[in-house]
């Protein structure tokens, strides 16, 4: 769980709010100061918009991973020849490598929790949100006067 923050574009009040990783949830916002109604685009109504791939494609993981771990060998390589060669080596390099290392790792576990299907349960729990605001035709009609292209089923 995070936070975004955003500013009323009324009256310019600092907002901020939680959110999960994705921003899942209504983009119809409404400022605690003035009351005005805005959109904020980085939230995502599921159930319209569907699913960030980054929280259902194993595939991006495991191209990241891929990335990473060529960096990271790249980085050791002329870590060795530096040593070996030139008789010592340039402390940016090391933390290249250990970062390196660290994304590839990262990548890699988010690889097999996407693919194992970890994240299924919050998706589907996001979902059950988003088509329970949908149920409510006031809050759909906002959606498509703020341009929203809703599914016929929730009309």
């Amino acid at each position: 769980m995070g936070f975004v923050d955003m500013q009323c574009p009324k009256c310019g009040a600092k907002i901020r709010e939680k959110c999960n990783a994705w921003a899942y949830g209504s983009p119809i916002k409404s400022c605690p100061k003035c009351g005005s109604e805005f959109i904020d685009k980085r939230f995502r109504e599921v159930a319209v918009e569907g699913f960030d791939t980054r929280s259902t494609d194993p595939v991006l993981y495991l191209k990241g991973f891929g990335l990473f771990l060529a960096f990271t060998t790249v980085c050791a390589v002329l870590l060795v020849f530096m040593i070996n060669f030139m008789g010592g080596y340039p402390t940016k390099l090391v933390g290249c490598l250990v970062l390196c290392a660290f994304a590839s790792l990262v990548c890699l576990v988010l690889f097999i929790c996407t693919k194992l299907g970890l994240g299924e349960k919050d998706n589907a729990k996001h979902l059950e949100e988003s088509e329970k605001r949908l149920q409510n035709k006031e809050y759909v009609k906002k959606l498509e006067e703020y341009g929203y292209d809703i599914p016929d089923k929730y009309k």
